[in-house]
């Protein structure tokens, strides 16, 4: 269905590669976001296919050798569990790489359908749907959104290149 939605286009329509970056939260931790999508606009719907969706999320490790702990007077620390010794706070930070690939589509509103609201499926690391809602702030081009689902919250902004 979404291919042949893109195949009945006229031959003037394109479609537009975007690049997008966000803050937010994945899973309970924060994250850094990083997206490519494509799409393609139909009237007042736009359909979007992101082939990479990434997360950096840096934890506070919380098993293996290094492990953060909070002490009785409230003050986090890191210790080595082999020793038993503090070591540097360093040492119990973890970063992770999360990746997926998105697919959804936006409905567009206003007098100049400049603003959206969407819905999508996220495939990876987590596969979950989503509802997103966003701001078309320099005509076609530049993008803010908010995409929510059961794990994960973000604010982005970005835009399509190739749009007038």
């Amino acid at each position: 269905m979404f291919l042949s939605i893109f195949s009945s286009a006229s031959s003037e329509e394109k479609y537009h590669f975007g690049l997008f970056f966000g803050l937010g939260e994945d899973d309970g931790e924060d994250a850094i976001n990083f997206s490519t999508p494509f799409s393609k606009k139909y009237q007042k719907l736009e359909i979007h296919l992101n082939p990479f969706d990434g997360n950096l999320i840096t934890t506070e490790s919380k098993n293996g050798r290094y492990q953060a702990q909070t002490l009785s007077n409230g003050n986090e620390v890191c210790r080595d569990t082999e020793t038993g010794r503090f070591v540097k706070k360093e040492n119990c930070i973890n970063t992770e790489f999360k990746y997926g690939a998105t697919i959804g589509v936006d409905y567009l509103y206003g007098q100049s359908l400049n603003g959206l609201v969407g819905i999508g499926y996220r495939l990876g690391n987590p596969s979950l749907p989503y509802f997103n809602v966003g701001i078309k702030l320099d005509s076609e081009q530049m993008i803010l959104k908010s995409t929510v689902s059961k794990k994960y919250f973000l604010l982005s902004f970005g835009g399509y290149f190739g749009r007038k």
